[in-house]
């Protein structure tokens, strides 16, 4: 799915002042992320959804520093919800953590970003949207993993209750 959106973002890369960047950030990721299927047919879920994480968070960082502006850091929001879908939901906050400090490099590292009509408010607007990303995604993981432990609960005591009836009807028997 992301790689097909990658190359729903190829018209936005090619009209850019600089497409080559665009257009390698978009082939490396999707490079990295067909290895990463690899590693998921493995076994190695967690390893594999952390890793995607970094490279999505690393090529937004990447495209955004080399000429790209604060809008882009909206895009970090994917990384939370990957987060969100595969990760326990204590990941979330670590991903949200590693977004918000590449929002903090970009700003450092470009200031004149701020300087812009919006700048201002894209910042204030991408922190929010990050953070209360990450809080919603949170409490919807949680709940997710509540009402696991009870369907597990619940199958358990069903089993449980047809090897009684098993029983009882043998001994009826």
């Amino acid at each position: 799915a992301v790689i097909a959106l990658a190359v729903l973002f190829l018209p936005m890369v090619l009209f850019r002042p600089n497409p080559l960047l665009g257009l390698s950030l978009i082939v490396g990721c999707s490079l990295i992320y067909v290895g990463l299927l690899r590693l998921v047919h493995r076994g190695l879920i967690t390893l594999s959804a952390w890793l995607f994480c970094l490279t999505m968070i690393a090529a937004i960082l990447g495209g955004t520093m080399l000429g790209g502006d604060l809008a882009s850091t909206f895009y970090l929001v994917l990384a939370i919800n990957v987060a969100a879908i595969v990760l326990p939901p204590s990941h979330i906050w670590r991903v949200l953590l590693i977004a918000l400090i590449c929002v903090t490099a970009i700003v450092l590292r470009s200031p004149q970003l701020l300087l812009t009509e919006r700048g201002p408010s894209m910042l204030i607007g991408a922190i929010v949207l990050l953070t209360g990303t990450a809080g919603f995604c949170y409490l919807g993981s949680r709940a997710t993993e509540a009402a696991l432990r009870t369907s597990d609960a619940n199958a358990e005591r069903a089993e449980t209750a047809q090897r009684w009836a098993e029983a009882q009807a043998r001994e009826l028997e």
